[in-house]
């Protein structure tokens, strides 16, 4: 109301004006009342875009949503498929525990999670509907399934669907709001609404992962297990390779080489009878050449297939007798560098190790085209380790296209058997590096 005083033909008259500004203030309510959502709703989503925990915000949202529409309790939760039968499965909901025994039941599944399956309820219409529940009278609403003995009084009561492209994902549910809800609380919640949908589609998008990233974990155990397991064979397997290799060296030494020693001494008794012709004298001589050369070959045949210098006279010693073999055969020049014995190593180990030396030796030969090839063994008992080095300087490869073949598969299987550290280096026309360190 406003009064102004005024003076016509020197009478003085009172002049009120009446202004009803209702519609004006229900307007700048309106406009605050959405301003405070836009409010809660950004600060809702600056938590979700910070990465904070999605369940600590779900307690938050339904904390805010409680608030905003001054209800007494309520809950948030999405929908998921058991069989093919909906059920709920809560992100936040109320305490409203009313005995020692429902407050161990909160604590006990709140922090996951409550399940609810039965859809004869209020909240059941929503998740077999997919449609808003509203009831301001839930006594007496034929839709409802009933309050467990000791519940708070249900006195209104609104469901909302979350629905992305049209399939229902989760759902809200509010109760006990003094002047119950209508279908413009719909409305008014559409932000939080929406809100939340993003919320709920990216703990699913979590969860899939962390499933996915479960698969995976058991995919990599089962195949760790696989692995042992081939490992395990690949053992068994150069054991059993090693004692053919055994064998098959024993065999030679003692059964053809002594027959050849044998057939030696018996040509040369009878070379010294001088019982013989000239020409006689001169074959029988060259067949004891012959012979003493086929026993150099079951030596060095034998030498390959069972280095018994390893257990004579080490590693080292082992891999020295290779390289001056390769070197005489190959004319290729062998520079070796390595002392001593390696008093710690396993046969097996050892045996591995001399094998990685040898292939890599002979593929330096076969495959580098190198004039020159270094080899160098290193060891150190206080340090507990040994380690191989054989460089070449030839035509080198490509190790990225080079993967196989070349003798490295058996080298680098050799290496695993015992885990030993295998590094191969190689440039094109510059020459390739081998290095296996094996830590004892």
């Amino acid at each position: 109301v406003t009064v102004n005083v005024k003076r016509i033909n020197h009478q003085n008259y009172i002049v009120a004006s009446v202004f009803d500004n209702t519609v004006a203030h229900e307007r700048r309510r309106k406009i605050e009342e959405q301003n405070n959502v836009l409010k809660i709703i950004q600060t809702l989503q600056s938590e979700f875009i910070s990465g904070a925990d999605l369940r600590k915000q779900f307690v938050g949202f339904l904390d805010s949503l409680i608030l905003y529409t001054k209800s007494a309790f309520g809950f948030t939760g999405e929908i998921r498929h058991e069989d093919g039968v909906p059920y709920l499965k809560t992100h936040a909901i109320t305490d409203i525990s009313w005995d020692g025994e429902t407050k161990k039941l909160y604590n006990k599944h709140n922090k996951e999670g409550f399940e609810f399956r039965n859809l004869r309820t209020l909240f059941g219409v929503t998740i077999s509907t997919g449609e808003v529940c509203i009831s301001n009278d839930p006594k007496n609403d034929s839709r409802s399934g009933g309050l467990p003995g000791g519940h708070p009084p249900l006195d209104s009561y609104i469901g909302i669907p979350i629905k992305v492209n049209n399939e229902l994902i989760g759902m809200v549910g509010l109760a006990n709001k003094k002047d119950g809800y209508g279908k413009s609380t719909v409305d008014e919640l559409k932000y939080f609404i929406s809100t939340y949908s993003i919320m709920v589609q990216a703990l699913k998008t979590q969860e899939d992962k962390a499933k996915t990233q479960d698969k995976l974990k058991e995919v990599n155990v089962r195949l760790s297990k696989e692995i042992e397991f081939r490992k395990v064979v690949q053992k068994h397997s150069l054991d059993v390779e090693e004692k053919e290799r055994k064998r098959a060296a024993r065999d030679l030494h003692d059964g053809l080489g002594q027959r050849l020693t044998a057939i030696k001494f018996s040509l040369g008794a009878i070379k010294n009878s001088k019982k013989l012709k000239g020409h006689e004298e001169e074959v029988l001589t060259e067949t004891i050449k012959m012979v003493e050369g086929s026993m150099g070959e079951v030596r060095a045949i034998s030498q390959d297939i069972l280095p018994v210098v390893l257990s004579d006279f080490g590693l080292s010693e082992g891999l020295k007798r290779v390289c001056l073999q390769v070197a005489e055969t190959s004319g290729v020049l062998i520079d070796f560098k390595g002392e001593g014995k390696v008093k710690l190593l396993e046969d097996f180990v050892k045996i591995s190790l001399y094998r990685m030396g040898q292939e890599s030796i002979n593929n330096a030969i076969k495959y580098s085209k190198s004039d020159r090839i270094n080899v160098e063994v290193e060891h150190d008992e206080k340090l507990g380790f040994v380690k191989l080095t054989i460089q070449d300087f030839g035509v080198g490869f490509d190790p990225k296209k080079v993967k196989r073949g070349m003798g490295l598969t058996n080298i680098r299987e050799r290496a695993e058997m015992i885990k030993a550290k295998l590094v191969i280096k190689s440039i094109v026309n510059k020459g390739t590096t081998i290095q296996v360190k094996y830590l004892f």
